[in-house]
């Protein structure tokens, strides 16, 4: 049983560190986009509107999710302390 919480907090711990990575992957291509519309002027303000959309979605998504994981890594700590 403790080999298993260790393994679920692992792998709870390497979910939140690949939804914060692609976090910072989706606002790095979110200040791409930006800088290739107002500065390069490369894209249309259509596609700006559809990217920028698309993209403040996905954070929004990922930022709900982080929450419910740090949640579930707190009751497998105190599981695991109570052990």
């Amino acid at each position: 049983a403790i080999y298993r919480i260790r393994f679920h907090i692992w792998l709870i711990n390497r979910k939140m560190g690949k939804l914060q990575m692609r976090r910072k992957t989706i606002k790095e291509l979110l200040a791409k986009t930006q800088k290739d519309y107002f500065q390069y002027g490369k894209i249309s303000e259509g596609d700006y509107n559809i990217k920028v959309r698309k993209f403040a979605e996905l954070v929004r998504d990922i930022d709900r999710q982080i929450p419910l994981l740090q949640e579930e890594l707190a009751k497998l700590q105190r599981f695991k302390i109570k052990k």
